[in-house]
């Protein structure tokens, strides 16, 4: 996929994280209550090696 994605761009859906650990970035949903829904999102090029 990172061959291909230099001319294609990729959504993939995962909870793997090995998968996790080579995007680009990372966009996510979380409901820290019911009813409520909170949209993140990462670039690693900004937040480095989060261990």
């Amino acid at each position: 996929i990172k061959d291909l994605s230099k001319e294609t761009q990729f959504i993939v859906i995962t909870h793997n994280r090995t998968t996790m650990e080579v995007a680009d970035y990372l966009y996510g949903i979380t409901m820290e209550e019911p009813g409520v829904s909170k949209a993140i999102s990462l670039q690693f090029a900004e937040v480095g090696n989060i261990g």
